[in-house]
């Protein structure tokens, strides 16, 4: 059922000055051309805070995909409030996922996406991963797609 299926990861793409609103908006536009089933942002996706790059960001609301724009936190996100900018990207269509997961069904077949938290979570008194509770009450034998901001983990 899930064959052709489409996901599109988007990752580090630390927003800032440099790569402000211009930029922000032809990344989508260009995310947009590919047509994905799901859109999965892996963290990292600013370098400042909420006051500074609200408008850089703000093109973001353009990601849009069948089965959702999901999103999980990498070590930058801590640098800047993390609480403030999960629940400010999560106003622009980034659902997160922090030790918790998705479902995406087609037919009988069922396939999780699960997010864990940055590893560095823990460092800036906020809750760090846990897979345990990232998969807890998962569908048995369904495929993990486990977003994970750290590529040693």
């Amino acid at each position: 059922e899930f064959d052709g299926y489409q996901l599109l990861q988007l990752t580090d793409l630390h927003i800032t000055r440099l790569f402000n609103a211009a930029w922000t908006a032809a990344m989508v536009e260009r995310a947009m051309s590919l047509k994905a089933d799901l859109i999965v942002v892996t963290g990292d996706v600013i370098d400042g805070s909420l006051a500074h790059r609200r408008q850089d960001v703000a093109p973001l609301r353009g990601l849009a995909a069948p089965d959702g724009v999901w999103a999980i936190t990498g070590n930058h996100e801590y640098f800047f409030h993390q609480a403030i900018w999960t629940a400010h990207l999560a106003s622009l269509g980034l659902q997160p996922l922090l030790n918790s997961h998705t479902v995406i069904q087609r037919g009988t077949a069922k396939l999780v996406i699960a997010g864990l938290p940055d590893a560095s979570a823990p460092g800036r008194n906020a809750v760090g991963p846990d897979l345990g509770r990232a998969l807890e009450q998962a569908p048995e034998n369904a495929p993990v797609i486990l977003l994970d901001h750290q590529p040693r983990n």
